[in-house]
């Protein structure tokens, strides 16, 4: 603190004085001040991006910050790499490969970031700064199904055969079940809800047929006959953890028993969503979807009705599928004509127009009538759970601003709010040139 006083040459002394307090700073170079940017949870199978921000103002010209990220929880699987140098880059990508058969859902982890600072000599700053936030680490959604040889549409009562229901199960955050073990349980309902299925014996139990593992036995003969077609729905509910960590998915199978005379063919098929690379169970209606009709008794129709061929009638949620819904719809054909075709694809949602026969979301129940010439008949459908894209319910619902200027690294942030949605969000990053947008990460 340096005080000052003035003294005139008559020897006279003013009563103020002034002061100025000057702060000597030390030679060494100061760490950057940065504020950890990173979710309080993610999924496994979607990674999480670790990054912060760093304030401008704590690096001064010619000063570079360097940074090194650590799990710091006990027993934690990740960044585990011993002694790994600082980085130029202040963020670090956990990618789902580096998660996936290693964390288990619903673990919780602290993780720490180190920033320290380079001078333009070369100096390192003698302190490291270090700031620490957990993230929770949630199991995906886990999607239950049938093989496509489980049974499925119309069955002849006649027979005395044993109907083997195989159950499927993924799991994205842990495919080979290591991690958590995957249940199956399996279940017989009515279209109402209340009768049963299987018939009573003396003694006053109902028949509960033979579960191994993944698969259900039922014997025809061992349900209920209460009209010439009952029908059947068969579920399996696969589930893993427990209590708040707890996740289960169920899959569906309709089964129609039929009553026939001698001599008489069911015509059995099955129906399946052709999803590329695989189904989820779960499908976007922002995306075309395609579903296949598939006979399984060809060679028994054929050889009762020979120079027969089929025909098909698509309903989805109860409504007929026509060429208008199509995504190319056949040429020469009517816009109101109902389609006929051993499989389909439907365009996608589009609230502005009557081209359109999905809903945005929701429970999606597509089934295929199947005629062979005049001689036998049957249905098969399958259903699936559609999700829509968000909506956003203000004027502007997403900000994105750069989270550092420092050169060559500068990061931006993506903020979503006031969207309405029934699955997470997907964030697509790229650059947009005029009208054209080229996306580099999502």
């Amino acid at each position: 603190c340096i005080t000052l006083s003035v003294t005139n040459f008559l020897g006279k002394t003013s009563d103020a004085t002034a002061e100025l307090q000057i702060e000597k700073l030390a030679s060494e170079t100061s760490p950057p001040t940065v504020t950890i940017l990173a979710p309080s949870s993610t999924t496994i199978g979607a990674g999480v991006t670790l990054s912060a921000t760093v304030e401008t103002s704590s690096v001064c010209p010619g000063e570079k910050g360097e940074y090194q990220w650590s799990c710091v929880s006990n027993d934690c699987p990740l960044l585990t790499e011993v002694g790994e140098e600082y980085q130029s880059s202040v963020a670090k990508d956990l990618t789902p490969s580096d998660l996936v058969g290693r964390v288990v859902p619903g673990s919780e982890y602290e993780f720490q970031l180190s920033a320290r600072m380079r001078g333009p000599n070369g100096t390192i700053s003698d302190s490291a700064v270090e700031v620490r936030q957990s993230i929770r680490f949630d199991g995906d959604r886990i999607v239950a199904g049938f093989t496509r040889d489980s049974p499925s549409g119309d069955i002849s009562r006649s027979g005395t055969e044993t109907l083997k229901f195989q159950a499927t199960g993924l799991d994205p955050s842990d495919p080979s079940n290591s991690v958590q073990s995957l249940r199956f349980s399996f279940k017989c309902e009515r279209p109402d809800g209340i009768s049963p299925c299987f018939k009573e014996a003396e003694d006053g139990s109902f028949y509960t047929g033979l579960v191994d593992g993944r698969q259900w036995e039922l014997k025809v003969a061992q349900f209920v006959e209460d009209s010439e077609e009952d029908t059947f729905i068969i579920s399996v509910t696969i589930s893993k953890g427990s209590g708040g960590d707890l996740r289960q998915d169920t899959a569906e199978r309709s089964i129609r028993l039929r009553a026939v005379q001698e001599g008489e063919v069911v015509l059995s098929a099955r129906v399946d969503q052709d999803c590329g690379e695989g189904c989820t169970g779960t499908s976007s209606s922002t995306e075309p979807l395609s579903f296949a009709a598939t006979i399984l008794n060809t060679g028994d129709l054929e050889e009762a009705f020979p120079q027969q061929t089929p025909s098909y009638r698509w309903t989805i949620n109860g409504a007929l599928v026509e060429q208008r819904h199509l995504l190319e719809p056949s040429t020469g054909a009517d816009n109101n004509d109902v389609v006929n075709a051993a499989s389909i694809t439907v365009s996608p949602y589009n609230a502005d127009n009557d081209t359109s026969i999905i809903p945005r979301s929701g429970r999606l129940d597509i089934k295929c009538t199947i005629e062979y010439g005049e001689g036998a008949s049957g249905v098969a459908g399958t259903s699936i759970v559609l999700v829509g894209p968000p909506v956003c319910a203000t004027e502007s619902c997403l900000d994105l601003e750069p989270t550092s200027s420092q050169m060559p690294n500068i990061s931006f942030r993506a903020e979503a709010t006031g969207f309405s949605a029934p699955n997470p969000l997907l964030f697509e990053f790229g650059f947009k040139l005029g009208d054209d947008f080229q996306m580099q990460q999502a």
